[in-house]
């Protein structure tokens, strides 16, 4: 284990930030080789001003007093911030755009937080040249997964004699590569062929359109101007039969109506069909008592002879 040195940084994106020295270390890359079985990382344990542990071995004269601290440590609103870099090539520029993904760990007095932050570094293959390629490989950390856990901090202190109030972890997870390789001269060259061929292989396909248009437009001034009587004919045939196909479309019209007007009449006729209906003789009241009278009046003669 290689203790590392903390600055102040430098860059006007970090103002107020301590960044990690590594101007000490020969080889400050993180490695990962799960068949090697070797992988590196970076421990950041975070004690308190007045305590001292395995890892912090003094204390500084300027510390803050215990209730300050506290006050610090147990307030929901405080945190660990963090800025983790990332690099990345940018096609459009063709050069590495540097940018800075945030993090926040949370302390408790109660409690000891492990946070382990797993990168996945990105190797860009670079080839560009227009006639001879060159080839550069740029290796940098492009995202950064978390994972938190939080244990008792008086048993931490009791089994392990481990005083920090928390741990970060910061390793190798997940290498991906990637390749980005710029067109040549001759690749350019073999791209507008293409294109020009194809667009060859157009115009040939519009000139056969147009020539055949043209024929056609030929052959109709011909049978205007030298052929004329010709010409009429067809014209007349072909009115000819658009009549034709006009009068049989009308008779087909009237035959319909004629069938429709049939059927109605038809119907009305069924509709109409005489009822025989009995009539019977009648006779008015007066003409019934008259008879009546006359009945009576024979029948009295007949009583009297």
């Amino acid at each position: 284990m290689i203790q590392i040195n903390v600055t102040k940084c430098l860059s006007p994106k970090l103002q107020g930030f301590n960044c990690f020295n590594f101007s000490t270390l020969k080889n400050y890359t993180l490695s990962l080789s799960k068949s090697d079985n070797i992988s590196t990382n970076i421990n950041l344990l975070i004690y308190k001003c007045q305590d001292v542990g395995e890892f912090k071995t003094f204390m500084p004269n300027n510390c803050a007093d215990d209730q300050d601290f506290n006050s610090i440590i147990n307030n929901p609103y405080a945190d660990f911030h963090m800025k983790l870099k990332t690099n990345q090539y940018n096609t459009t520029s063709q050069g590495i755009q540097v940018n800075y993904r945030n993090s926040y760990a949370f302390i408790q007095d109660s409690q000891f937080k492990l946070y382990t932050q797993k990168i996945q570094k990105q190797v860009t293959k670079l080839k560009y040249g227009a006639i001879i390629q060159s080839e550069s490989i740029f290796s940098s950390p492009i995202q950064y997964d978390v994972e938190n856990f939080n244990f008792d901090r008086q048993s931490i202190i009791q089994s392990v004699n481990q005083t920090a109030y928390m741990l970060i972890i910061i390793e190798m997870d997940i290498i991906s590569y990637i390749q980005i390789q710029f067109s040549t001269f001759t690749q350019i060259l073999a791209q507008c062929n293409s294109t020009l061929a194809f667009l060859m292989y157009l115009g040939f396909l519009g000139r056969k359109f147009a020539l055949k248009l043209m024929r056609e437009e030929i052959f109709l001034l011909l049978l205007q101007n030298v052929f004329h009587g010709t010409d009429e004919r067809i014209q007349k045939k072909n009115k000819l039969i658009d009549e034709l196909n006009c009068k049989s479309f009308q008779n087909f019209i009237q035959q319909n109506q004629i069938k429709s007007e049939q059927k109605e009449e038809d119907l009305l006729k069924e509709s109409n069909y005489s009822i025989f209906i009995p009539s019977f003789d009648t006779k008015s009241i007066k003409s019934v008592d008259n008879q009546h009278t006359i009945i009576k009046f024979s029948i009295k003669k007949r009583q009297f002879c």
